[in-house]
């Protein structure tokens, strides 16, 4: 999908006031009684709490994280968003419907397994009046009951012991297929996953979800010990799942558990959608 010359134009000149707003706001450095509403445009409104959800916002809202993702997305109207932080991507996918001026009701649920966003998410939905759209739930992704989750800072936490990082480690109940399928019943427009290596439990465990899923965006991680082929694995996963590749981000090198890691986005169509999915 080509965005129109008036999309490219309000979010270039978005993108250089954002810039120039982050260099007067004072940054909140811890969980704050009083967070920074910040306005987007066409009455959408995204709060910052902390310093890591003000890298979030900049992420997505000035550097366009998914922005040839999303223009290749389109408009949704039911998404479940796992690994959704602050709830910015979700806040993202709300804009881009009100500036291609689409009517109608959303559906969305968010999952994360960081209790740390609940604040951050029911502010998000509070002061947008979402409380009839969007849904939240704390919870990991497993085939087991519950996990050991390890939370860190800068969108970092996950189920997967990292070297040489500050964490807690938390015992969290898992969110099943069926939880899923419950609280926002299918099918779904667009599918995001973004939890920091347990991507390969999620396309293993949860095939019900992604069988009603017409479009999946996946951020891959290279670290995670079941899948030792890193992206190769991942993606063979998601295709034999009934996936085939739409756009493949550029990839980006770390250093992880002192070994070079790769990590990457990509999106996925589902080629039975046609079928399954309205």
């Amino acid at each position: 999908m080509i965005k129109s010359r008036a999309e490219g134009k309000y979010r270039n000149l978005w993108s250089k006031i954002i810039e120039r707003l982050s260099m007067f706001i004072s940054r909140p450095t811890g969980i704050n009684k009083y967070p920074i509403y910040m306005p987007l445009g066409q009455g959408v409104i995204c709060p910052i709490v902390a310093e890591n959800y003000w890298n979030s916002f900049r992420e997505i809202f000035r550097d366009h994280a998914y922005g040839d993702i999303l223009d290749q997305v389109g408009v949704v109207d039911t998404w479940i968003d796992i690994g959704s932080h602050g709830g910015f991507f979700s806040l993202n996918l709300i804009l881009n419907r009100k500036l291609k001026k689409q009517a109608g009701e959303i559906s969305a649920l968010l999952i994360d397994a960081d209790e740390r966003v609940k604040r951050p998410i029911d502010l998000m939905v509070k002061c947008n009046k979402l409380e009839n759209n969007i849904t939240f739930v704390q919870g990991a992704i497993s085939s087991f009951s519950d996990v050991d989750f390890y939370e860190r800072d800068e969108m970092a936490s996950s189920a997967l012991t990292v070297e040489g990082m500050c964490q807690n480690i938390k015992k969290v109940k898992t969110v099943s297929e069926q939880d899923i399928i419950r609280l926002l019943p299918p099918p779904y427009d667009l599918l995001k996953i973004d939890i920091e290596g347990s991507e390969y439990d999620f396309l293993k465990n949860y095939p019900a979800v992604l069988a009603r899923t017409n479009l999946l965006i996946l951020e891959w991680h290279s670290w995670n010990p079941k899948a030792p082929g890193g992206k190769k694995d991942i993606l063979k996963m998601a295709m034999d799942q009934g996936f085939e590749m739409l756009l493949d981000s550029p990839e980006k090198s770390l250093i992880v558990n002192g070994k070079p890691a790769t990590c990457g986005v990509c999106l996925l169509k589902n080629r039975a959608s046609d079928k399954n999915h309205p």
